[in-house]
């Protein structure tokens, strides 16, 4: 029969391997791989084209220039300039998918506008409306900048 000692020394061994592990493992802090950088709308964003359509029919084009911009800032603020500036105040509705933009609208009235195509690099504004039997579309295209 083998020595009594002789059997113990591995499992001992490895009871020791396993006890450090743990020791160590949680003296240290622990390291968390970042996330990958979320996407996000705030910005400056080139005004690429705007279309606007009735009924499938394109009613209104308009290709930006390069001085035709929108910046979409932290403190809920847009800043558009085509051809003359102006800001709006934001609210996000859904993250990186709808906002609303506040008192933009027919009477002062809050304008709900989807996020389309978001990328690192374009973004489409996407709106739609039904009326008297009547379906509109309008949307713009940005390419950030």
């Amino acid at each position: 029969m083998k020595d009594l000692k002789t059997l113990k020394l591995p499992g001992l061994i490895a009871c020791f391997l396993v006890a450090i592990l743990v020791l160590t493992g949680c003296s240290k802090k622990d390291e968390v791989t970042p996330a990958a950088p979320e996407l996000a709308i705030v910005g400056k964003w080139q005004h690429m084209i705007s279309k606007r359509s009735e009924n499938g029919k394109v009613v209104y084009e308009y290709v930006g220039t390069p001085a035709d911009y929108m910046e979409i800032t932290t403190n809920d603020i847009i800043d558009f300039m085509d051809g003359a500036k102006s800001a709006y105040t934001y609210k996000v509705i859904e993250k990186n998918k709808k906002i609303s933009i506040i008192g933009s609208g027919l009477n002062g009235a809050n304008e709900v506008i989807e996020i389309r195509n978001l990328s690192k690099t374009a973004m489409t504004f996407y709106q739609e409306r039904v009326v008297n039997n009547n379906k509109y579309i309008w949307y713009i295209d940005f390419k950030k900048q």
